[in-house]
């Protein structure tokens, strides 16, 4: 009964909480950046979908989080993996313009390999205290 009290009061995430495979670097290099909300949406095109089609070519890894800068420094998105359950893994995604204007986002996304071999969105609204 104590057991089951307990794992009550844990929190949903730490209950399916795995560690990934993938680490955050492989997961940007993957990522279907088309597959959800972000500020490359204005210019998608149709055979792009990843971060270097759009010239974010610089990755750096920062203790476990894969930072990739615009060509042109004026962008940056940062891939932080947080677990993963089954086929799914949880990322969080930092987009910020570093060009003097105000856009600023961070959110959790769902994603899940694509036969294509990239990761994409499931589409799944998730929330995470570790992604604020």
């Amino acid at each position: 009964m104590l057991f089951a009290l307990l794992m009550l009061a844990l929190p949903q995430d730490a209950l399916l909480a795995e560690t990934s495979m993938f680490d955050a670097t492989e997961v940007a290099e993957r990522l279907d950046v088309t597959s959800f909300p972000n500020s490359i949406g204005p210019r998608r095109e149709a055979d792009k979908h990843r971060f270097a089609d759009y010239g974010f070519t610089e990755i750096a890894d920062d203790a476990g989080t894969a930072e990739l800068t615009s060509a042109d420094g004026e962008w940056v998105f940062r891939i932080r993996v947080l677990g993963a359950s089954g086929d799914t893994i949880r990322i969080c995604v930092l987009d910020r313009a570093l060009n003097g204007g105000s856009y600023f986002t961070v959110k959790p996304v769902e994603i899940s390999e694509g036969d294509d071999g990239l990761f994409h969105a499931t589409g799944r609204e998730i929330t995470s205290p570790d992604c604020q």
